[in-house]
């Protein structure tokens, strides 16, 4: 295991199929994308590190990706701040 720099922005891109399972995690998009195109329509691509409001969720719709209208929040706010800007 290597140590990684802690200016190295790490992403995760999570699945979760059309039944709401969490189906895994992955270090990059195309990774992530192939798997959710292979899970079938419904399922969801969740990048987990977007910035503020910019886009953060796919979902499947024939075979192809689609931009769904949730977007990143600014987390530096503190948890109730967080709450308030995600629930917007």
């Amino acid at each position: 295991m290597t140590a990684q720099s802690p200016n190295v922005e790490q992403r995760q891109y999570i699945i979760v199929t059309a039944d709401h399972q969490a189906r895994g995690g992955f270090d990059n998009i195309q990774g992530a994308e192939a798997a959710a195109i292979a899970f079938g329509d419904g399922t969801h691509v969740i990048n987990t590190n977007s910035g503020a409001y910019q886009p953060a969720v796919h979902v499947v719709e024939g075979g192809q990706l689609i931009l769904v209208g949730h977007g990143g929040f600014d987390r530096r706010q503190g948890p109730d701040g967080n709450l308030v800007d995600a629930a917007k």
